[in-house]
């Protein structure tokens, strides 16, 4: 932890549960008028969990995937459907 002690004492309201905490309740931000963040310490908490799901998700897929995203599978396929209605084009 740094020595940077917040500007404001006492108590603030998180700004996304709305509950007012103790400012030892919320993480230091410099760059804020107060000197704290805006979410407390357990919002910011549950916020990164649920980014960390997400992005779990994500590498898993991609991995199944070989690596490449959605997008490249799309082109990917989208390119072998036209490939095939050429060839069923030809052989009428």
């Amino acid at each position: 932890m740094s020595d940077y002690e917040p500007l404001c004492s006492g108590f603030k309201t998180c700004t996304h549960c709305t509950k007012e905490k103790h400012i030892l309740c919320f993480a230091v931000n410099k760059k804020a008028l107060d000197g704290c963040h805006s979410w407390c310490r357990r919002c910011q908490s549950d916020r990164q969990q649920v980014t960390n799901r997400a992005n779990a998700f994500e590498r898993k897929t991609a991995t199944a995937r070989g690596g490449q995203s959605r997008a490249a599978v799309r082109e990917v396929n989208q390119h072998l459907r036209d490939a095939l209605q050429t060839i069923e084009g030809v052989g009428q």
